[in-house]
């Protein structure tokens, strides 16, 4: 009796040592992103896009952080103070990024999703775009399909196409399992976002072929046509 009761224990806790692998293996798959609307109604990421155009001067996007691979995105409504830090703020983002424009680009040495290093000063010769974002950004998430058809439009050897984010290399391929992204990606970057002063996402530079930055955009509706004016501008 005792034999079979402890072979009755072990059993159950194999099904459970199994039940926690199956768990883990699947959360390891796929982030987490859980988004709540305007209304605080669990949504879509096309849903809080929509929320985010209509109430563009009156709330927020909330990004929450739990873990490794789980992200709460909700809109909220804006308070008197975040009217004022929000104005600020806006000052100084576009302050700091008219500053950059028209000086030599700050250089880095990164690796992408094929273990290659890319240099930004071995970049010289071609225009080089770079777009900063991350996975749990609903704004960088809308604009890729027309950053995709500009990247293929362009031939490589005149103009370079990157994507710089903080996320960890992991949480990027687990994205482009639904989201199919053109650029090289950096991953690992967050001391690039800082060098480069990034106050607002997506954030998308275009730097001549002598290394110096000429257009700073910031999330915009147009991102295609006003990104391609800037490129062929400089090519």
């Amino acid at each position: 009796m005792i034999i079979k009761t402890i072979a009755s224990v072990l059993f159950v806790l194999f099904l459970c040592m199994f039940s926690l692998a199956e768990a883990q293996e699947v959360s390891q798959k796929k982030p987490i992103v859980i988004c709540y609307d305007a209304e605080g109604k669990l949504a879509s990421l096309e849903k809080l896009n929509a929320d985010l155009a209509t109430f563009v001067e009156t709330h927020i996007l909330s990004v929450t952080n739990y873990g490794k691979d789980t992200t709460v995105l909700k809109v909220v409504k804006k308070s008197r103070e975040m009217f004022v830090q929000d104005s600020l703020a806006k000052a100084k983002r576009i302050e700091v990024m008219n500053a950059m424009i028209g000086k030599p680009a700050k250089d880095f040495t990164l690796v992408d999703l094929n273990n290659k290093k890319i240099a930004l000063s071995n970049l010289k010769g071609k225009v080089v775009v770079v777009n900063f974002w991350f996975t749990g950004c609903p704004p960088c998430i809308e604009e890729i399909p027309e950053l995709n058809k500009l990247a293929t439009s362009y031939n490589k050897s005149k103009v370079k196409f990157l994507a710089i984010t903080f996320d960890k290399e992991d949480t990027v391929r687990n994205f482009q399992k639904d989201h199919e992204f053109k650029f090289q990606i950096l991953t690992d970057a967050k001391k690039i976002t800082e060098d480069y002063n990034i106050m607002l996402y997506p954030t998308t530079f275009v730097i001549d072929k002598t290394g110096v930055i000429r257009s700073a955009i910031n999330s915009d509706k147009n991102i295609g046509t006003t990104l391609k004016r800037a490129i062929n501008t400089y090519l």
